[in-house]
């Protein structure tokens, strides 16, 4: 074999070789996996998520605060009614004790009208109101009970409030309080619990015969 021969037949060698490693990467290329495009998704960093808003009351149904401004109070038991905006019940001349007031210095009030010591029945009847003072025209039984002659008469009452009014006639005015039922007397009570009994009684069905 001559050197020209061996030198042709050793590159024909490199040659062949060559191709082989070719092929070999080639057919590794094709067996890798394509990477997955979901799983670099998931592989995003933790920190460039935005946070949660955070949870308001209203979103939670939180109750509204009873004590917030504006909220209303709840109403006190016996409230005031009936033809003037008072509280029923007993009233005395403004600085005169409850306990033992004078006979001339009480007031009844029972919705319906205000009776004094020495009537009873009233029924007061609203003619003309400006404010808080009402124009009434008070029609009372003139005597402390039982039948007797209905008279009538013209009156100012101012009510202050639910509990204070200003009684006025053409020829004299008093102010009047009112009095809880735990500082009267028993006679006091037992009078302002007649109406009551009588309203109760008039509402009772008759019992069958």
């Amino acid at each position: 074999m001559t050197k020209t021969t061996a030198c042709s037949l050793l590159a024909v060698a490199m040659l062949m070789m060559s191709c082989t490693s070719e092929r070999n990467e080639e057919r590794t290329s094709e067996i890798a996996p394509a990477p997955d495009s979901a799983s670099q998704g998931a592989a995003s960093p933790a920190s460039t998520a935005a946070p949660a808003p955070a949870a308001t009351g209203t979103e939670w149904g939180a109750q509204p605060n009873d004590d917030a401004p504006g909220a209303a109070d709840p109403q006190p038991a016996g409230e005031p009614g009936g033809v003037l905006p008072l509280q029923p019940g007993v009233y005395v001349l403004q600085g005169s004790g409850c306990s033992a007031p004078a006979n001339a210095g009480v007031r009844f009030y029972d919705g319906v009208g205000l009776s004094g010591s020495a009537t009873h029945a009233c029924r007061a009847r609203v003619l003309s109101r400006r404010g808080n003072a009402y124009v009434v025209d008070q029609s009372c039984i003139d005597r402390p009970s039982g039948d007797g002659p209905r008279t009538s008469e013209s009156q100012t009452i101012t009510v202050h409030d639910a509990r204070t009014f200003t009684l006025a006639t053409p020829d004299k005015s008093a102010r009047f309080r009112h009095c809880p039922p735990g500082e009267l007397p028993e006679y006091l009570r037992e009078r302002m619990a007649l109406p009551a009994a009588k309203a109760a009684a008039a509402d009772r069905p008759n019992a069958p015969s």
